[in-house]
């Protein structure tokens, strides 16, 4: 007989994760009430060319890359959901269009809503993931 073993859960690492969100929240919140343009941290939501390649640049960084490679038709497991991830982070934090993200990557804006889809998806299934995508969070708001 197979005994019934319940996944074991890291409660600190999920709280930590819960009120990082909170916080997030709560700051966009009192960007929009204030009326000011958006901004978190060093990152803005504004939709420049420059604030693209910035959050590029760095995730690709972050996440062991060169922003070249991101741009590649390379379509290795890992190297996709990374370019999900960079495009993710595009939608997220500018005002960026799906649109001029997929200019930026020379593919379909349809790509760039498939790819927020799959990062979201992966996030609510996979605890890795979502912990990646917290930190690559907290590196890009945090950038100087």
């Amino acid at each position: 007989m197979s005994q019934n073993t319940e996944p074991t859960v890291d409660w600190t690492e999920a709280r930590r994760l819960a009120e990082q969100s909170i916080r997030m929240g709560k700051l966009i919140i009192e960007a929009i009430n204030a009326n000011q343009p958006r901004t978190l941290g060093r990152v803005s939501f504004s939709s420049t060319p420059e604030q693209l390649d910035l959050i590029i640049n760095a995730a690709a960084k972050y996440l062991g890359y060169q922003p070249r490679e991101l741009f590649s038709v390379t379509r290795t497991a890992q190297l996709a959901f990374n370019r999900h991830i960079v495009m993710f982070f595009c939608r997220e934090m500018t005002k960026a269009s799906a649109k001029t993200i997929a200019r930026k990557f020379k593919c379909d804006h349809g790509t760039v809503l498939h790819a927020v889809k799959v990062v979201q998806d992966r996030c609510d299934t996979e605890p890795k993931t979502q912990a990646l995508i917290a930190d690559l969070r907290n590196h890009l708001l945090n950038l100087v």
